[in-house]
């Protein structure tokens, strides 16, 4: 799997299924890809053995964005609505009503995985608690649409560069949110104590940027729990064999205007200056994080996908062939599939366990 990611050289699969773009795939676990269509289905695919598998019909507008915990998959659509269907069954559970505007991002809490974080074009963030099926905050701070939403439950202090930032990190139990708007900002918001019941805090900003916030991700090694030094039953030796590289977390981003990437580390924002090999020739639609292998990879309106590796910051790798702007993309956990959607509704998944 490693030989593929370094070259490509893997399995090619087109899926066609969509009526129009595929706005927002996600990738639960090695064997089932979600994807979401502009007529209010999300459709549903075997990876294993590449075959359609039946579809959800979650909204009466298309469904922008995809997300998922342990126990609970949530969509977002032009509808103004949340849907929560069970992980396992795929059954609906509840909706979510209250956004003024279409729902265009979504991310789970990591501590707490009931909690649910959305962004609207109504320009607010709300908290939800699934298991009271209710909003519990109202995040109110950006100027427009909230177009991008990530979640982060944590900081190593030694990675901060101000007092005031190693008090929020040390003090902080329930995680961070970073939010990107078409405002062309993008804020981090400490939840401090408790995402429920405390008033999270804008500490940090990244202002003027390009344009409307395009892609947004997060690059952070804590996600994949093994340290050098530790061995334990539930290690992984497959990524313990690849050791992160050791860099503090950072946020990876593109406006509408840019056609490379921004790097800025976390939780002070400060701008990481990395000379990039290779540069899209449109806008970036969205970034994805590969941490076991260290890769970004980022997708285009000039119907190509980069793959960077930050092993080897000036090399890349370009893959081209798609029959449109790719505008969305994905990663699976253990980071065996690579999937992108295009704007004329194809698929694309590299299985990188297969050779081609």
């Amino acid at each position: 799997m490693t030989r593929n990611w370094a070259t490509m050289k893997c399995r090619r699969i087109e899926l066609k299924y969509h009526l129009g773009p595929v706005l927002c795939i996600l990738i639960a676990n090695s064997t089932r890809i979600f994807t979401g269509d502009i007529d209010g289905k999300i459709h549903i695919w075997n990876a294993q053995d590449n075959t359609y598998m039946s579809f959800i019909q979650a909204h009466s507008g298309h469904v922008s964005c995809l997300a998922n915990s342990a126990r609970y998959l949530a969509s977002g659509s032009s509808d103004n609505t949340i849907v929560i269907h069970d992980m396992m069954n795929l059954e609906s559970i509840m909706g979510l009503y209250g956004h003024e505007g279409p729902v265009t991002s979504l991310v789970f809490s990591k501590k707490d995985d009931h909690l649910l974080f959305s962004g609207s074009t109504d320009r607010t963030i709300r908290i939800w608690d699934l298991e009271i099926s209710s909003c519990v905050r109202i995040l109110h701070g950006q100027e427009n649409t909230i177009t991008s939403l990530l979640y982060c439950l944590e900081f190593p202090s030694s990675y901060c560069q101000a007092a005031m930032e190693i008090n929020s990190v040390e003090r902080n139990k329930a995680g961070y949110i970073i939010s990107g708007s078409s405002d062309r900002n993008i804020f981090i918001w400490d939840l401090k104590v408790s995402a429920r019941t405390d008033e999270p805090e804008v500490i940090n900003t990244i202002m003027e940027t390009n344009g409307p916030i395009s892609a947004l991700t997060i690059y952070d090694e804590s996600t994949i729990s093994c340290q050098k030094n530790i061995v334990t039953k539930s290690t992984n030796e497959y990524i313990c064999s690849r050791l992160p590289i050791n860099i503090p977390t950072f946020i990876a981003f593109a406006a509408i205007s840019d056609k490379t990437i921004s790097i800025y580390s976390l939780p002070g924002f400060e701008k990481t200056f990395v000379e990039t090999p290779n540069i899209h020739r449109s806008t970036i639609w969205s970034i994805s994080t590969a941490v076991i292998h260290s890769k970004l990879v980022t997708t285009s309106g000039d119907r190509t996908a980069i793959v960077w590796d930050l092993k080897s910051p000036k090399t890349s790798m370009t893959l081209a062939g798609f029959d449109s702007a790719v505008v969305s993309s994905a990663i699976s956990p253990q980071e065996e599939l690579l999937c992108f959607g295009t704007e004329k509704g194809t698929i694309v998944l590299f299985d990188l366990m297969e050779s081609a």
